[in-house]
């Protein structure tokens, strides 16, 4: 038996209750004794016996024994669960620290299109991970265990390292979470990018503190603010407006079939007002058709990304 629990603890039935488990036991038992009795009843899951059950006491053992058998399967569950938990957050941190050891993502890039000329002005940079995985799956695993920043950190700096390849005056758009923009000193990293960069604030969490954000950037140059996923998550209007980026990127549900939908193009143009009072560039993510192209053309969006200008590929296929 790998676990035991004693309950209650009281030290004259310690030994007792200690002894009655080291023996083990696939069935309930009371042994009495000058101080009272023990009872004990394994704790079992689909069979599988993982530990013991020890309750001691004085009086009616037999209303004991009743008692453990009723509690013994809810408590088994319980703790069965937790050890269960235990085991996957053991497991999530290998998986991640290996990861982080051997480096074996890498980053593909998507070109982001000016809809007016056609010309690739920038790309977004996106991890890839060797199990073909989500990168936000690997991100709020890594977060889990307390090493997102660890693994955002990593995969910027491969990223940065990557671009280098890429057409020159392009610029390059990168997520980041706000936790680790404002807990963590980008300078040096960003100093090995060799064009301009947008960070953009990740959609998947909730901005607390407005300000840190806007003080981190300060500190950080020329480089761009950009929210993703506009219309979607915690990428609210207010979320736009407390950060004051400089690029707005539209969320796909909005732009996939905007060609005959009034009502998204009737958010997309209020969107668009509200991105420009802010003096931002509002961009369509996800723009796999050419009507859908044409539709936000029309309303005067200026930047297009997706399937139909490319896939996320590796640096070297944009030359």
């Amino acid at each position: 038996m790998e676990h035991t629990i004693l309950a209650p603890s009281e030290s004259r039935f310690r030994l007792a209750l200690e002894r009655g488990a080291s023996n083990g036991t696939r069935r309930p038992v009371v042994d009495r004794g000058e101080l009272g009795w023990t009872c004990h009843a394994p704790l079992e899951i689909a069979g599988s016996c993982f530990g013991v059950l020890g309750v001691a006491g004085t009086g009616d053992e037999q209303s004991a024994l009743s008692a453990v058998v009723d509690l013994a399967p809810q408590i088994a569950g319980l703790v069965h669960r937790s050890l269960t938990s235990d085991g996957a957050v053991a497991g999530n941190r290998r998986q991640v620290e290996a990861l982080l050891s051997d480096g074996g993502f890498w980053a593909e890039f998507q070109p982001i299109v000016d809809l007016r000329s056609g010309a690739t002005v920038g790309f977004e940079a996106l991890s890839r991970f060797p199990d073909g995985r989500r990168p936000d799956l690997w991100f709020r695993q890594a977060t889990s265990i307390g090493l997102g920043a660890e693994l955002e950190l990593a995969a910027m700096r491969r990223i940065l390292d990557t671009a280098r390849t890429l057409p020159p005056d392009t610029w390059l758009s990168v997520n980041v979470s706000a936790r680790t923009l404002i807990d963590h000193d980008l300078r040096p990293l960003l100093a090995l990018a060799d064009r301009r960069v947008i960070l953009e604030i990740t959609e998947h969490e909730r901005v607390r503190d407005y300000g840190a954000i806007t003080r981190s950037m300060q500190e950080l140059g020329d480089t761009g603010l950009g929210v993703d996923d506009a219309g979607s998550g915690y990428a609210s209007l207010r979320h736009i407006f407390e950060l004051q980026p400089e690029l707005v990127k539209l969320d796909r549900i909005w732009v996939h079939g905007v060609h005959q939908d009034p009502v998204r193009t009737a958010l997309i143009t209020g969107l668009l007002q509200f991105a420009t009072e802010l003096d931002a560039v509002l961009l369509g993510e996800g723009v796999e058709h050419s009507e859908d192209r044409a539709a936000l053309e029309r309303i005067g969006v200026t930047l297009g990304q997706g399937y139909l200008f490319g896939r996320p590929q590796r640096a070297e296929t944009w030359w």
